[in-house]
């Protein structure tokens, strides 16, 4: 709700984001749920309020200073990077169950002795929903990157000074290509739900990545395919009143 109605949410806040966890350490989707929960204030950086809808359609004023965005939607960006890096195995568009150590971080195989500490199950479900909240959220914040870098000369990189070093961030056409590649792993993944998880938490846990591809795919034919399939969900499987009023925000 906080993303799609573009509202900073009181999880975000920094007391309850440290002190819940000052003796058990964050989960993976924890972690990811920071990046998430940080997406409202870093659009808001824009000055331009509304929903996430409204946001996206609608102009930055010309003499914007968006230098803050554009840190900050490159360092979410960055945290991305970090949780790709610490958990791989929670980024892929295969529904596989896995085995992995209690911190979610270390898969374990077949060939891996049993180990002595404890072990959780990861079923391909919470894997393939894990995976579509991710590129939701690197959905959300490229097509930002864009948004805020369309007053700038189409195909030129942008420069942006990070510990004293310049980093510099990809064309505006290439934002779009990764944007579209997010979109169709989320479609592809919530295709799978569909087909063979008519309901249940992770099924609703697909609802979120799915309105945002109906919000913001920079194809046309994604956007349908995933208002097409909310319909359905709404119609068939009671989430109508959720996805509907998320899409029409």
């Amino acid at each position: 709700m906080a993303i799609v109605f573009n509202k900073p949410s009181v999880f975000a806040s920094p007391e309850w984001m440290t002190l819940p966890f000052l003796i058990t350490p964050k989960s993976a989707q924890m972690q990811l749920a920071d990046v998430l929960l940080a997406i409202p204030a870093c659009i808001n950086l824009c000055g331009v309020e509304g929903t996430l809808s409204e946001f996206f359609s609608s102009s930055i004023p010309s003499k914007t200073d968006l230098d803050p965005v554009r840190e900050r939607t490159t360092q979410l960006l960055r945290k991305l990077d970090v949780w790709e890096e610490r958990y791989p195995h929670l980024c892929s568009t295969a529904p596989i169950s896995q085995i992995t150590t209690e911190d979610m971080k270390t898969p374990i195989d077949e060939s891996t002795p049993r180990p002595d500490f404890p072990a959780v199950v990861l079923p391909g479900t919470f894997v393939a929903t894990t995976t579509a909240a991710f590129k939701a959220a690197r959905l959300i914040l490229t097509l930002l990157l864009h948004k805020i870098s369309e007053n700038g000369e189409e195909g030129s990189p942008v420069s942006v000074q990070d510990d004293d070093s310049a980093t510099s961030l990809p064309s505006n056409a290439t934002l779009l290509m990764n944007a579209a590649s997010y979109t169709k792993d989320i479609l592809e993944i919530t295709a799978y739900m569909e087909a063979t998880h008519p309901m249940g938490f992770n099924f609703l846990r697909c609802v979120f990545p799915l309105t945002i591809v109906a919000i913001l795919g920079p194809v046309e034919e994604d956007q349908r395919h995933a208002r097409q399939m909310l319909d359905r969900w709404g119609a068939y499987r009671g989430v109508g009143g959720l996805s509907g009023s998320w899409v029409n925000t």
